[in-house]
């Protein structure tokens, strides 16, 4: 009684979670993934998706307005995560026991947080930048790239990076896998995870034709 009585004080809440990624992330998306708080992981994944699509261009001088196309555009990109967290599950499934399909969702869903950060500083420098005075002020000398794209790209790739270390992080906690394993594992699913939607896009591409 006492240990049940343990377990639940020490749930997560959704406003713990997004801290927890970045300042403790393994023993964060550790416990999100034995906690496979599904709609929460599903409802991030969804603010994110929605914040994406409704930040403005720097030509533009307001939020964009969600179309049926941009329901469209967040539906997929939840889609993706769903996939992609079934691949994970099912290639670690092949060569070990235990985890769950949940679970990894969970985890990897809440692996995206750092987007939130290159969601802000875009925001911030795309406001900047209405008043022709950008945030990060670049001494660049590259052909054709302006401060904003030098520093949107560069944020983009960190980013990208962060998240990836964050996924193999998650499930080489939740499956109790070695870091090279964690990585194989992650990359062999990010290249079939790409094959897979490449040929959904062309397949539509033919149907709109």
């Amino acid at each position: 009684m006492m240990q049940e009585l343990s377990t639940k004080q020490e749930r997560l809440r959704f406003w713990e979670m997004l801290p927890g990624v970045f300042l403790s992330p393994s023993d964060t998306l550790s416990q999100i993934a034995q906690q496979r708080p599904v709609v929460a992981a599903l409802g991030f994944v969804i603010i994110l998706e929605i914040i994406g699509h409704v930040l403005p261009d720097r030509d533009m001088m307001g939020l964009r307005i969600i179309s049926l196309n941009t329901i469209w555009d967040i539906a997929f990109g939840v889609l993706r995560l769903l996939v992609f967290a079934g691949l994970v599950h099912g290639i670690i499934r092949l060569f070990k026991e235990g985890g769950s399909y949940r679970g990894t969702l969970c985890a990897l869903a809440f692996a995206w947080a750092p987007i939130l950060l290159f969601y802000l500083l875009y925001l911030l420098n795309t406001l900047a930048s209405f008043s022709y005075t950008p945030l990060w002020p670049w001494p660049s000398t590259l052909l054709d790239l302006n401060s904003t794209q030098i520093f949107s790209l560069s944020v983009a790739i960190l980013i990208v990076i962060w998240v990836v270390t964050l996924g193999v992080m998650a499930i080489r906690a939740h499956y109790d896998l070695k870091v090279m394993g964690a990585i194989v594992a992650y990359i062999v699913a990010a290249l079939a995870h790409g094959v897979i939607f490449r040929a959904i896009e062309r397949l539509f591409a033919f149907l709109r034709a």
